[in-house]
């Protein structure tokens, strides 16, 4: 499973990089997850045959959506790069 993930991050990013290169980083959200379904489509397939995994495109999407979470879970990187007080 870890190529699908990490193909699949590949393709979030790369959906990301191009709606900032177009000029348009915020609300096009359902676009850049329709280019990171398209993107992954062929592993997702291969992965899922190769499983015995019957799967159709919105198994794709909600895959897409649930590593976009995994993503999101992540807490932002602190500015400045200092470090919390311990408590």
């Amino acid at each position: 499973i870890d190529g699908l993930y990490q193909g699949t991050l590949s393709a979030v990013i790369g959906a990301e990089q191009a709606a900032t290169a177009a000029g348009q980083p915020d609300g096009s959200g359902a676009q850049k997850s329709a280019a990171a379904v398209q993107a992954i489509l062929p592993i997702f397939n291969a992965w899922s045959t190769q499983n015995n995994i019957q799967v159709d495109q919105d198994a794709a999407k909600k895959w897409v959506d649930a590593v976009v979470a995994s993503l999101n879970a992540i807490p932002a990187p602190i500015k400045g790069g200092s470090t919390p007080a311990a408590a």
